[in-house]
């Protein structure tokens, strides 16, 4: 992730978790535990948005400005 994060910079936040059948992408929603796995949580600690598989060029940038 560093050396993504150092090629593609962001200026949100990122969570990192081990994988497993407990983690945060399942507690979250991916009941597959499939990935990629991305989740808007708002200030509330609401999921906004949930999304499955790789994102477009710029499509996170909307997610992010809503």
């Amino acid at each position: 992730m560093r050396s993504f994060l150092a090629r593609i910079p962001v200026d949100y936040p990122i969570l990192l978790d081990t994988p497993g059948p407990a983690d945060a992408s399942v507690r979250l929603g991916d009941t597959a535990g499939l990935l990629p796995y991305s989740v808007l949580v708002d200030a509330d600690r609401r999921v906004v948005k949930q999304k499955l598989g790789p994102f477009a060029a710029g499509e996170i940038e909307g997610w992010v400005r809503h």
